[in-house]
């Protein structure tokens, strides 16, 4: 603990640094997901499932964030609605011009900055499964990246098993269906809700067919550089997102890595 104890203590005085010289978002994101190797450090430790590993640092991370984003908003006395809707709509402007300075035609230009109200909209309304998706996401890659560094160090890690035999509950789906039915109904709260389920739902249903993948580039002896060279293809091509996800979805029925199969065999045996 006295190391966890230090930790805090410099990610404070870092933070409070960057609150000095005018920086007020950098200094909750650093000192939060910094904080994120002391909870990890904590749950690892632990030596608990994989699953319970990823929630308990999610919902740690996400707890530290709503405490930061509250005591910022009254210090600041602006309220945390009111800086959550500033930073999402400074965030907004800064894209724009972005993809202003990438060639696009001024028209469409225009056209963007006319509906920044609207996108800034709908980002706030889905914020929640923004938030969480992030915040997984990252757990999940610090878990898997810490694996590698401590197993080529000698260090003791969790033995998770083999992550690329992983699959979420297929009863996971009926959480989909409820979801994606909710948009169907005419009440906007809803709806909202609805999205915010099915976004987070979809996600678990993505690293499902990530782990499809991993699975077959082991079973195929992929070389690595050609394994983050596809990672890195998936990631920059959202839309290629859009298919491992449905992977992960069509596990549930094809089950592509025979998993139950093997389950059975071994339960005859």
């Amino acid at each position: 603990m006295p190391g966890a104890a230090l930790c805090i203590i410099a990610l404070a005085v870092v933070a409070h640094v960057l609150q000095a010289v005018n920086s007020p978002y950098s200094w909750m994101f650093f000192f939060v997901f910094g904080a994120l190797g002391i909870i990890l450090s904590e749950t690892l430790r632990r030596n608990m499932s994989i699953e319970k590993t990823v929630t308990i640092s999610t919902a740690a991370v996400l707890f530290m964030s709503v405490i930061a984003v509250i005591l910022y908003g009254i210090v600041s006395g602006k309220g945390a609605g009111v800086f959550i809707t500033q930073y999402i709509a400074e965030t907004v402007n800064e894209n724009i011009e972005l993809y202003a300075q990438t060639g696009v035609s001024a028209d469409q230009i225009e056209l963007v900055r006319k509906s920044k109200t609207l996108i800034t909209g709908i980002i706030l309304s889905l914020l929640p499964a923004l938030t969480v998706t992030g915040t997984m996401f990252t757990v999940w890659i610090n878990i898997l990246m810490g694996e590698v560094l401590f197993r080529r160090r000698g260090m003791w890690y969790p033995d998770f098993g083999d992550l690329s035999r992983w699959r979420c509950p297929d009863s996971l789906i009926w959480v989909v269906i409820a979801a994606a039915a909710s948009l169907f109904i005419p009440w906007y709260p809803i709806k909202i809700i609805g999205m915010n389920v099915l976004i987070i739902s979809i996600f678990i249903y993505m690293l499902r067919g990530f782990a499809v993948i991993s699975f077959y580039f082991r079973r195929k002896n992929i070389p690595i550089i050609l394994r983050v060279t596809g990672y890195a293809i998936i990631f920059i091509q959202q839309l290629l997102l859009v298919l491992v996800a449905g992977l992960g979805l069509a596990d549930i029925w094809f089950d592509f890595r025979n998993l139950d199969k093997n389950k059975k065999n071994n339960a005859e045996l």
